[in-house]
């Protein structure tokens, strides 16, 4: 009866651990482009500023950058672990 409650308690751990993992390793993709707005739904369809999305991005995420020319006056910060990619085609309605 113990080893059986082990067993249980060990395979509820190891099922909470891989959750865990699992969602810590799930990346957000952002999609910015030189004519995004900061209220954007960060899509492809819908990109946002490359300000807006380096301000909300956190460890894992992905920018994904339409092709242009991005500008900027100020410093730009780089949180640890965010991928930014560039060249994607905008969406045009």
């Amino acid at each position: 009866m113990i080893i059986l409650r082990f067993v249980s308690t060990l395979f509820l751990v190891l099922i909470t651990l891989t959750s865990t993992l699992q969602a810590q390793t799930a990346c957000n993709i952002i999609y910015v482009s030189t004519a995004g707005s900061p209220t954007a739904p960060r899509t492809m369809a819908q990109p946002t500023t490359l300000g807006n999305a380096l301000q909300l991005s956190q460890s894992g995420d992905i920018i994904r950058l339409a092709t242009g020319i991005y500008e900027f006056s100020n410093d730009i910060y780089l949180k640890d672990s965010v991928t930014i990619e560039g060249g994607f085609e905008e969406f045009n309605n």
